[in-house]
């Protein structure tokens, strides 16, 4: 059975870590929402754990961290598969614990509090 990571994308940093997901080649599903379904996040990815018989979690995590790093506004909050809640902000979060909370994640929330100057939705 085939294991992801739900990314849910709020309203600001959408197209950095789009374009960060992009350059690491990770490969990335975008979901729609059903017509008429209320959302808090604006956008839903989902992220495969292992491609090829390889965990995918040291790419993403170096995603997170660069993404983090480029905006004092943002932060993560990572959801494990037993329901325990982690929020992670700052441009000092540890990488290898990034990593291991990424292989229990059932759903993580990338979340930026304030616009980038291109108005980034």
């Amino acid at each position: 059975m085939e294991e992801i990571i739900k990314l849910h994308l709020f309203k600001h940093g959408g197209k950095e870590f789009f374009r960060l997901m992009s350059e690491s080649n990770i490969p990335i599903q975008l979901k729609r929402h059903d017509p008429g379904t209320v959302m808090a996040a604006g956008e839903l990815i989902e992220i495969v754990k292992v491609v090829g018989g390889l965990s995918i979690a040291p790419s993403v995590a170096a995603v997170i961290v660069q993404w983090l790093k480029n905006k004092g506004s943002r932060k993560i909050m990572i959801q494990t598969k037993d329901n325990v809640v982690v929020s992670l902000e700052g441009p000092d979060v540890d990488k290898e614990k990034l990593e291991e909370l990424l292989e229990i994640a059932d759903s993580v929330s990338a979340i930026q509090t304030q616009p980038d100057k291109d108005n980034d939705a």
